[in-house]
Order: C-alpha cells, then sequence, then structure tokens
C-alpha cells in the first residue's frame, strides 16, 4: 500500500526539472542558431568560426567589464 507522504508531489523538484530542461532547450537553439549563422558567413571551418566568435566574445566581455 502507498502511504500518504508517497503521494505528494515535490513540485520545488519538478520546478528545478522544468527550469534545467528550458534552459538546454535555449542553449540547443542559441548554438544552433551560431551554426547556421556560420554556415551564412561562408567560414572554411566550424572551428574558424568558432574561434572568430570566442574572439568577439573576449572583446565583448573586456569592454563590458570596463
Amino acid at each position: 500500500m502507498v502511504s500518504r507522504k508517497e503521494d505528494k508531489v515535490d513540485f520545488d523538484r519538478l520546478e528545478k526539472e522544468l527550469d534545467d530542461a528550458v534552459q538546454a532547450d535555449q542553449k540547443y537553439w542559441r548554438e544552433n542558431d551560431a551554426k547556421l549563422r556560420a554556415v551564412h558567413q561562408k567560414v572554411a571551418t566550424y572551428d574558424e568560426f568558432r574561434c572568430d566568435h570566442t574572439r568577439l566574445l573576449s572583446l565583448f566581455c573586456l569592454h563590458s567589464s570596463l
């Protein structure tokens, strides 16, 4: 027989799982969009795009910290 305690839904855990899933989905689409932009920029390889993107991100971070 199932006790009353086991019947309860842990809403905090459920909310965390939902937040994690939403963040993972956002990350997927952000990275997918970046890959599609790389294709349209006609870079030779994804690694070339990634290096350029990393360099721009570093510059942005440097500028933001000033």
